[in-house]
């Protein structure tokens, strides 16, 4: 069985190995998966932006920071959630249009329990919500 190993974050621990390791944990974090061409992949829009009702969490990610490159979908990750927290998910289209995908959610709402596609954001996949003129 192994040994429990005492550990602060951002501190070194010594693990079995004897060797000094230093461990970084992101943090409660939420996944979205989106549908999108080769072409989307490559761009900075639109841009998802996740931030807390509160005003003291902000993330910005776009397809470049898809965590399969290669596929076709974006799959982008928020790091470092705050428990407590309500949260905004935000789409930006370009610098002018934007569209609020969820809006109040609480942390327990949106925090992941298993990495994934998140359903009720189907819509928002390669940039089509069957709007016209956003």
């Amino acid at each position: 069985m192994p040994k429990y190993i005492p550990y602060m974050p951002g501190d070194a621990a010594v693990v079995t190995s004897g060797r000094t390791h230093r461990f970084q944990l992101a943090g409660p974090c939420m996944s979205v998966c989106f549908h999108a061409d080769s072409t989307t992949l490559r761009l900075r829009w639109p841009a998802y932006v996740l931030e807390s009702t509160d005003g003291t969490y902000s993330k910005r990610l776009t397809p470049r920071d898809d965590l399969v490159p290669g596929d076709d979908e974006v799959q982008l990750r928020f790091t470092s959630l705050v428990p407590g927290k309500k949260y905004r998910l935000t789409r930006h289209d370009d610098e002018r249009h934007e569209r609020v995908i969820f809006d109040d959610s609480s942390f327990e709402a949106i925090v992941d329990q298993v990495h994934g596609y998140r359903g009720e954001l189907a819509e928002h996949a390669a940039g089509d919500d069957g709007e016209e003129g956003a």
